[in-house]
């Protein structure tokens, strides 16, 4: 029996600072159910992500995963550069049976780059 993952992960941006790299907070909600109905026995969720192919699909190779322990419901992901994210999750039961991946979930990043301040002070003099 394979367990159902029963929402879509819900992205969250949680910094962004103007020369680095960015963070992510990913959020989900842990099945409770198995599709049969039956109870669901979690051992962890696995969570994937990389850079979106050009038609938004997750792509051959992930750039990087993470096994998160039940009964946790979300991951800090170290920051990523500039590029549009392709993630995804699925349960691990403890019975060794593997959920179908969640919904794929997409975040662009870009860097936001500071204005410099404007000049202060500015004279003209005649000489």
């Amino acid at each position: 029996m394979t367990g159902k993952f029963l929402a879509t992960i819900a992205l969250t941006l949680l910094s962004m600072a103007a020369h680095a790299d960015t963070a992510l907070t990913v959020h989900w909600l842990n099945a409770t159910l198995n599709v049969d109905g039956t109870p669901a026995t979690l051992l962890n969720t696995e969570l994937q992500w990389g850079i979106c192919s050009a038609t938004l699909t997750f792509p051959a190779s992930p750039y990087g995963s993470v096994v998160v322990p039940f009964p946790g419901i979300d991951a800090g992901l170290t920051p990523l550069p500039d590029g549009v994210w392709c993630l995804r999750a699925r349960h691990n039961s403890t019975t060794g049976t593997v959920s179908a991946w969640s919904t794929l979930v997409t975040k662009t990043l870009t860097t936001i780059y500071p204005k410099p301040a404007k000049p202060t002070s500015v004279t003209v003099t005649i000489p």
